[in-house]
C-alpha cells in the first residue's frame, strides 16, 4: 500500500486530523529558508512531533545544509525520520548518516525537465553510469566546488537535460544521462533511506504547487528502485490516482493539495486519502 505523507502541521488538532485519516507520516516544516505559514520554530516542532501516535512517524522537514545544525534540530525535535529538503552532498549525507539515529530521506528537486541537484556537480553527462566500468563514488570523487566562482560552496555540473521550463515535455523526450544517475547513487550509497522528488520554481525549492511531469518522475523512480522513492509536488485528491498509476512510488507526499489559506483542509486531507487508498499500486 502506498504510504502517505501530509506536510503543513501547525497544531494539536492538525496532528488529531492526520491520525484520524489514516496518514501514515507527518511533515513538519522546521526553520526552513522559505516564507510559508507553516514554517515551524525547532519548540513548535519538537511538542508536535512528540503528539504523533507511535503507528505513525513524524518526519523533520529541513531545508538547513550545515552538519552541525542539522544534527542539532534532529536531536532536539526527535523525529522519526529527517528529509533533507537542501542541496545537500552525497558527503554531507554520509557524514550525517553516521551522526543520526533516524531514518533520511533525500529530497531532489525538478524544475522542467531539469534537475537542479545535477547543477551542483561537475560532472559530464557521458561520465560511466553506477553500474558501468570507470564509475567513480562521487562521496570520494575530484570534482572540487571553485569558491572564487560559487560563493554559496555549492558543486556545478553542465547537465544534458534541455531546460523547457514551463512546458510539459513530451512522454518520451526525457532520458537520465549518467551525471543524474551518478548523483542517485552517490546518494543512496551514502545512506539515503529514500529519495524523494519535488517540484521547483525559482527561489523555491518546494510547495509550489507544480504537478512534475510523471515520466520523469518514473524514470528517476526506476533508478532508485528497490529503496523506497516518494513522490511529491501539486499533487492533490483528483490527480493522486494519474500519479501512482504511472510513477508507481513507494509514497507520496502532499502539502498544496490539502491546504487552504496556509491551513490543514480536513474535507481536502480525507478525499486525499480516499483516492490514493483506492489506487492499487503494487
Amino acid at each position: 500500500m502506498t504510504r502517505i505523507m501530509v506536510c503543513g502541521s501547525r497544531q494539536e488538532a492538525d496532528i488529531e486530523l492526520l491520525a484520524m485519516a489514516g496518514v501514515d507520516a507527518i511533515g513538519l516544516i522546521t526553520e526552513v529558508s522559505q516564507p510559508l505559514p507553516c514554517n515551524l520554530s525547532r519548540e513548535q516542532a519538537r511538542q508536535l512531533s512528540a503528539l504523533v501516535p507511535p503507528l505513525m512517524s513524524s518526519v523533520l522537514i529541513l531545508t538547513e545544509e550545515e552538519i552541525e545544525e542539522v544534527c542539532r534540530l534532529v536531536d532536539y525535535v526527535r523525529p522519526s525520520a529527517v528529509q533533507l529538503h537542501g542541496f545537500n552532498r552525497p558527503e554531507e549525507v554520509a557524514v550525517l548518516k553516521q551522526r543520526l539515529s533516524v531514518k533520511i530521506i533525500k529530497t531532489l528537486h525538478l524544475q522542467g525537465e531539469q534537475l537542479l541537484d545535477v547543477n551542483r556537480y561537475n560532472l559530464r553527462p557521458n561520465d560511466p553510469g553506477p553500474n558501468d566500468p570507470g564509475h567513480s563514488d562521487l562521496r570520494h570523487s575530484d570534482h572540487k566546488h571553485n569558491d572564487s566562482q560559487h560563493n554559496d560552496h555549492k558543486y556545478k555540473i553542465r547537465s544534458s537535460c534541455p531546460s523547457n521550463v514551463g512546458k510539459q515535455p513530451d512522454a518520451g523526450s526525457f532520458q537520465l544521462d549518467n551525471a543524474l544517475k551518478n548523483l542517485i547513487a552517490a546518494y543512496l550509497e551514502a545512506g539515503a533511506d529514500a529519495i524523494l522528488l519535488d517540484s521547483a520554481q525559482k527561489n523555491k525549492v518546494g510547495s509550489t504547487g507544480q504537478v512534475a511531469d510523471f515520466a520523469i518522475a518514473r524514470q528517476i523512480r526506476d533508478v532508485v528502485w528497490p529503496r523506497p522513492f516518494i513522490l511529491a509536488g501539486g499533487l492533490q485528491a483528483k490527480n493522486v490516482a494519474n500519479a501512482l498509476q504511472k510513477v508507481e512510488p513507494y509514497g507520496v507526499d502532499v502539502f498544496s493539495g490539502v491546504n487552504r489559506e496556509g491551513y490543514l483542509d480536513p474535507q481536502k486531507v480525507q478525499e486525499f486519502v480516499e483516492a490514493v487508498r483506492r489506487v492499487y499500486t503494487f
